[in-house]
């Protein structure tokens, strides 16, 4: 139940009347639509939520200061999901500012960060998507957090993007070191690391692996995304999509691999300049940004 509507104003928008009484009831709604990829439903909750807040002009203080912030990040989320690069940004952005004005410069600012480099991504801005994501990074690594491994993956995809594979390539190997951390085990038995981490780990091995292949050294790529397979196929069913594209493309980088000279220029011959697989606008491709997932708060 989220309590009465009332109108805001002679525009024709509305406000909740009573928002912090019935704050859960409205945060259900929308959470309800958002689960059911109604996501512009959500969004006029949230909206609605939104104005039922005192405004963000001044200082942001107390419990309203983290509503709004909470708010402002989950349209942002809602639009990212929808693909509305351009209308999540300056939520995105204005979520940001809010929180640096309640805790200043910290580990909770990290997704907003983290949301700020992937719409630049998008929006195919990659200056301003490695300045969100190293910042992503940096929050994380003061925190010690193992996230940061995914920012720098991130990273490396953005430099993947713009033609510096030798960095990229050093990145993705430091963005899998720095998940692992201590743990030498990578399997489902491991103490340290959960399914979520593992999950990750494997999007950066096959990450490397890309990598390798778009410097045409096949072997080693086969073996990383080999790797890969190995530990997406114990952590769900293979007919998931991730596992799907992760198999499709070792199976195509394997016919990669020269048998003999000859072969190996037929091959090339056959698929023109460049690698077809590791079209990263494509759906069964490879380098792309791993996110943690921008979610929708409660």
């Amino acid at each position: 139940y989220t309590g009465p509507i009332v109108a805001d104003g002679d525009n024709g928008s509305i406000r909740f009347a009573n928002a912090a009484l019935h704050l859960r009831g409205i945060s259900d709604v929308a959470l309800r639509h958002a689960k059911n990829r109604e996501f512009q439903d959500a969004i006029d909750v949230y909206n609605t939520l939104l104005r039922s807040c005192q405004t963000s002009s001044g200082p942001m203080l107390g419990l309203v200061g983290q509503l709004i912030a909470s708010t402002l990040h989950n349209l942002s989320v809602l639009h990212i999901w929808n693909k509305e690069y351009d209308q999540a940004l300056p939520f995105c952005r204005e979520c940001l500012r809010i929180k640096t004005e309640l805790i200043g410069d910290s580990i909770e600012a990290v997704q907003c960060w983290a949301n700020m480099g992937l719409i630049s991504y998008a929006m195919e801005s990659f200056p301003s998507s490695l300045t969100s994501f190293r910042k992503a990074a940096q929050l994380s690594m003061e925190a010690a957090s193992h996230v940061s491994g995914i920012f720098i993956n991130n990273i490396a995809c953005v430099h993947t993007d713009m033609s510096k594979l030798s960095l990229a390539r050093t990145e993705f190997d430091k963005s899998v070191q720095v998940q692992k951390g201590e743990s030498l085990d990578i399997s489902l038995d491991s103490v340290a690391l959960g399914r979520d981490e593992l999950l990750s780990i494997s999007i950066s091995i096959f990450n490397v692996g890309v990598s390798c292949a778009k410097q045409k050294q096949y072997e080693t790529a086969v073996s990383h995304i080999d790797a890969c397979f190995s530990i997406q196929s114990t952590l769900m069913d293979e007919s998931e999509a991730i596992v799907q594209t992760t198999l499709y493309s070792l199976n195509l980088l394997k016919s990669l691999v020269p048998t003999s000279r000859t072969s190996y220029d037929t091959l090339m011959d056959a698929m023109g300049s460049g690698m077809i697989l590791i079209d990263i606008s494509s759906e069964s491709s490879s380098a792309k940004p791993m996110l943690v997932k921008p979610k929708v708060t409660e």
